[in-house]
């Protein structure tokens, strides 16, 4: 036998069949000398307890007899006879042939089944078959006792030739002196046992084989495998020396990295460097003490090898020389396993010279647009009222004449016109003087009313300037009139005051969208909303902004593709709407998202109802089609206007929502509350204000509508253990900011629904919910702070895994976080704990 299997037998013996054996001894000790001895005591005690409650039964014979003869319903004595009667005649056990007994405490016999030459006689001298006075005993147990156990000899059952081994329990019936009783035979009770315990013993022995022959299969293949192990390690050896051998060959750097440490450095990488083997292990490769920009990424990059972790599969960085110059290069790594060491190797390309030239141009050209979308964006997303002045404004009985001398003096291309009462009722522009006027042969001294445009379109003096652009290409209007909080207008808004305002970009994300021509055109524009978004992340917009923004490229997107189709499609067939819905309809989209929209039209014609709804299928599939084909992903919930179920008529949506909130389980309303979170995209705006009027009356009278959408918003449970520290789950390092924020936007819909608000936005619903006094104060800037720092955190990681050239998704790894960062997201899931207590006390019943 040679050394090394000697070595295996050995080791086994010790490691795995001394302990199995061990194992089993003790699970046999522990079965006969503990389990089963516990077992029969339990046996017996339950037995004893059985005749306890018999003998009590059969005694409340006794005492139902004695009430009758208190109640004068009859004599002693026929109380007396009524109750042998009953007693005798009661029968139990396996063959109904167990009895009871009744004497007095003389004693006397009073009526035994089975003895009934005992009956009437006295049993002060009777000794039974063991010469034990046992109606004596019986008699003494009762006067001292009350009742008690007895084991004797007796007769078995109703076989006087068979004498055995009985326990008896007796018990004193006072009013009459009477002592009943009854007993089991012990014999039939061990043999019960010894038949359980014979059953018990043979599953034993069977679990035990079949352990015993597993456990020999497991030794078995174990010894196979450490076997395979040894024989393993040693073509390791062989294969290191021989890829030691191929990697000293190539002409491109190879660095080998291990359990988290440098192992390994080919020939070309130490020329590279220009250094000895010896000296690579000791050599600060990447030099990340310098004061280089580029070090905090390159060390994270380093680290996360080093532990190894996840990275880019490639990467740009500088490489520090032993001179310390510096050699630019493109890192390329790949995971690798090497017995049961874990590392990666990273193959070095040295990029210096015009590669580098090209490299660093590339990231000016980049860095160039960023900064030009800072400016435009930070500009975009200012309110209109900082950058319009006074309104130019006339009479409406003035002449074209002077309302355009006005317009030419104040140097306006615009001028509003107002009434007696200074009310303004339209808008004329140069525009309308030249084709209207002049083109329209409208002699020049009539009212400048009759060429005006109105009612004037406007928006919010607190609006951002990028939704007074959205509104202005929607419209497809130059001017803008801007109310304030009143809701009267106070000033206007041009194209050209927003084109001096971003000028500092040579085009507008919006503008291309609005010029393409084809979906290739729009696929290719919404590729740079990544660095829209960078741009707003990096300079500290607030979320809010960004999602909105995010959304509305998506708004305006959709509203081409619409324009588009119907080009193909033709005009529609009845009035319509194109809806979005979820967080898109909240206007809270991310980079990473997919569609959730529906259409609705007009109730048509009983005789049109096939041909109008295949042309809106049509005009849904398309749609849907065209936005997975830029990137807004297919809803998996198949929650889009190419569903047939949500591309229908009005009063089929009015089926729906009366079925949701009248009908709906909580669990059905998990799959169907993103519909209560509607927006109009495109289409007429009366379908879907009316609809969400509809909606409005019907919640009024709908209480338990609440109780179930609270209910769902219970179901999230904030990560936190009993002590509010973050908790993953076991060998995860997971965190879903996404399920994170569904409780504060399920909170602020229901809180909205129940309160008539119609807005749809989170922050927005509440802020109504504050006006309204329906939230207090704390509450509201609460749940505005755990939105806005859960979704800057969502927005930060989507934009870092796109720079890293990952997908976006909502899984963040605590890894990321900072220990501030972890802090105050700790205090954030303990908030969404005390929100959700407060919507379960409002909402009774929920909890």
């Amino acid at each position: 036998m040679s050394t090394s299997r000697t070595r295996i037998i050995k080791g086994f013996a010790v490691k795995i069949v001394l302990p199995a054996l061990l194992t089993v001894v003790l699970y046999l000790i522990s079965f006969f000398y503990i389990f089963l001895p516990a077992f029969e005591r339990k046996i017996i005690d339950d037995k004893r307890e059985m005749i306890r409650e018999l003998t009590d039964t059969a005694w409340c014979v006794l005492e139902e007899s004695e009430q009758k003869v208190k109640d004068g319903e009859w004599s002693k004595a026929e109380a007396q006879r009524r109750a042998i009667e009953r007693v005798k005649d009661l029968r139990y056990g396996p063959s109904n042939k167990d009895y009871f007994w009744i004497t007095d405490l003389t004693p006397k016999m009073i009526m035994h089944p089975y003895r009934p030459e005992l009956d009437g006689k006295s049993l002060a001298d009777y000794t039974g078959y063991n010469n034990k006075r046992l109606f004596v005993e019986f008699a003494d147990i009762a006067k001292k006792q009350g009742s008690g156990y007895s084991e004797y000899l007796w007769q078995w059952m109703d076989d006087p030739n068979r004498v055995v081994l009985k326990l008896s329990y007796v018990k004193i019936f006072k009013p009459w002196n009477w002592i009943i009783g009854t007993g089991i035979y012990l014999d039939d009770v061990r043999r019960e046992i010894a038949g359980m315990e014979r059953r018990l013993t043979v599953i034993s022995l069977v679990i035990i084989t079949v352990v015993a022959g597993l456990l020999f299969l497991i030794i078995l293949q174990g010894y196979r495998t450490e076997r395979q192990r040894l024989q393993a390690e040693k073509q390791l050896s062989e294969s290191n020396e021989k890829y030691r051998m191929l990697v000293g060959a190539a002409t491109e750097g190879l660095i080998m990295i291990l359990d988290g440490n440098y192992s390994y450095a080919n020939a070309a990488m130490l020329k590279m460097l220009q250094c000895e083997e010896n000296e690579f292990a000791g050599l600060d490769v990447f030099d990340l003490n310098s004061a280089n920009p580029e070090d905090d990424s390159r060390k994270k990059y380093i680290v996360s090898l080093l532990n190894n972790e996840s990275v880019p599969m490639e990467y740009e960085t500088r490489l520090r020389r032993k001179d310390g110059e510096w050699v630019d290069a493109v890192l390329v790594s790949s995971k690798i396993s090497i017995g049961e060491r874990e590392g990666f190797v990273i193959i070095v390309k040295d990029v210096s010279g015009r590669n580098r030239m090209e490299r660093r141009s590339r990231e000016a050209e980049q860095e160039k647009l960023i900064v030009e979308l800072q400016t435009s964006l930070l500009a975009m997303n200012q309110p209109v009222s900082r950058i319009v002045a006074a309104p130019v404004s006339c009479p409406m009985q003035k002449s074209i004449a002077d309302a355009a001398k006005i317009m030419a003096r104040k140097k306006s291309g615009y001028v509003l016109l107002t009434t007696d009462d200074n009310e303004y009722v339209g808008i004329v522009t140069q525009s309308d003087i030249s084709r209207r006027a002049v083109a329209g042969n409208t002699a020049l001294d009539h009212p400048v009313f009759e060429i005006m445009t109105s009612p004037v379109v406007s928006i919010a003096s607190g609006a951002p300037v990028f939704e007074a652009a959205l509104i202005m290409t929607e419209n497809k209007v130059r001017h803008l009139a801007v109310r304030d909080g009143n809701d009267k207008i106070v000033s206007v808004i041009t194209a050209r005051d927003m084109l001096q305002l971003q000028r500092g970009a040579s085009t507008t994300l919006f503008k291309e969208i609005e010029n393409a021509e084809s979906v290739d055109d729009i696929k290719e524009n919404h590729t740079h909303i990544a660095f829209m978004v960078k741009a707003l992340v990096d300079t500290g917009a607030n979320p809010s902004t960004v999602t909105g923004i995010i959304s509305s490229v998506a708004d305006l997107i959709t509203h081409k593709f619409l324009v588009l189709a119907m080009e193909e499609l033709g005009e529609p067939p009845v009035k319509f709407a194109f809806m979005t819905l979820g967080s898109e309809g909240r206007g809270e989209e991310t980079l990473f998202t997919d569609q959730d929209n529906a259409i609705i039209y007009e109730d048509p014609e009983p005789d049109k109802e096939k041909e109008v709804s295949e042309y809106f299928i049509k005009l849904g599939t398309r749609i849907c089609d065209w936005l997975n084909e830029v990137g807004f992903s297919f809803c998996k919930g198949d929650v889009m206007a190419k569903n047939p179920k949500w591309c229908t008529s009005y009063s089929t949506w009015e089926k729906h929502f009366t079925s949701w909130i009248t009908e709906a389980e909580p669990d059905e309303l998990l799959k169907f509350n993103i519909f209560f979170d509607f927006r109009r995209v495109y289409g007429e705006q009366e379908l879907t204000a009316n609809l969400r009027q509809m909606i409005d009356e019907l919640l009024t009278n709908n209480k338990a509508f609440f109780i179930h959408l609270s209910r769902n918003c219970l179901l999230y449970k904030p990560p936190l253990t009993m002590f509010g520290n973050i908790t993953v789950k076991s060998g995860e390092d997971i965190f879903n900011v996404k399920e994170a924020l569904k409780p504060v936007t399920n909170f602020a819909r229901i809180y909205a629904l129940e309160n008539g608000i119609r807005e749809v936005g989170t922050i927005t619903r509440l802020d109504r919910l504050l006006d309204r006094e329906a939230i207090g104060e704390n509450t509201h800037d609460d749940l505005r702070g755990v939105y806005n720092y859960l979704m800057l955190l969502r927005l930060k990681h989507q934009v870092r895994a796109i720079g890293e050239g990952r997908q976006p998704d909502n899984d963040i790894s605590l890894a990321e976080l900072t220990n501030i960062e972890r802090e105050t997201l700790r205090n954030v899931l303990s908030r969404i704990k005390t929100m959700q207590s407060t919507l379960s006390f409002h909402f009774k019943g929920s909890a």
